[in-house]
């Protein structure tokens, strides 16, 4: 299992709410990294979307639409998220 943020291996998951998000549909639980965990738990998004950034869907964006656009993208993809969220992550068994 990756992480929904940075596609490196996850370790935790984050239960959460079903939503639609960039044309498609998020279903349920996201799964978060080592690195990423620390920065959902503290609310940095700014640095969670920069972070987002080597996720190579993001750079396939980026080309499409500029650095600019594709942290546009990410921090609305991540608000939902945050809005979503049903409590703290638990680890991956």
């Amino acid at each position: 299992m990756n992480c929904d943020f940075c596609l490196k291996p996850a370790t935790w998951i984050y239960p959460a709410d079903s939503f639609f998000v960039l044309g498609a549909h998020s279903e349920s639980d996201w799964a978060a990294c080592d690195a990423c965990k620390p920065l959902i738990d503290s609310g940095d998004r700014d640095a969670l979307a920069e972070r987002a950034l080597v996720n190579p869907n993001a750079k396939t964006l980026m080309a499409a639409v500029g650095r600019a656009g594709a942290l546009a993208e990410i921090r609305s993809m991540h608000r939902l998220f945050f809005q979503h969220k049903k409590g703290g992550a638990r680890p991956i068994l």
